[in-house]
Order: C-alpha cells, then sequence, then structure tokens
C-alpha cells in the first residue's frame, strides 16, 4: 500500500481539506476516489510527487 495525501477544496472558499490515505496504486488524473468514513468524493484533477527534506516519498493527490 502507498500512503498518499488527498487535498479536496472546500465548496465555499479557497481552502482545502486534507485527508491520509493508503491506497494500493496511484491514481491518475481523471481517476474518481472516494471514502464514505472520510466524507470525500471526487476526481483527480493532479498527482504530485517529491522527497522531502528527511528523505521520505511525499505524494500529493488533488481531487475536485
Amino acid at each position: 500500500m502507498i500512503d498518499i495525501d488527498i487535498k479536496q477544496r472546500a465548496a465555499n472558499g479557497p481552502n482545502y481539506k486534507l485527508f491520509k490515505k493508503k491506497v494500493p496504486a496511484l491514481p491518475r488524473e481523471g481517476d474518481h476516489m472516494s471514502s464514505d468514513m472520510d466524507g470525500f468524493s471526487g476526481y483527480v484533477k493532479r498527482t504530485m510527487f517529491w522527497w522531502n527534506e528527511q528523505g521520505k516519498l511525499v505524494i500529493e493527490v488533488e481531487i475536485k
């Protein structure tokens, strides 16, 4: 499983909600993601990944 951070823009403003999830594969642009437990649903807008200062791979998925 892969640890990812999921950002979803709040409906009434520029702020994001952030969810941390484990997924079996990296989602691609246009894929649908949802979680009843966390209360998010939407299509993948973009997937970004980078190494942080501690050398850990960070994967961030933005859904719309």
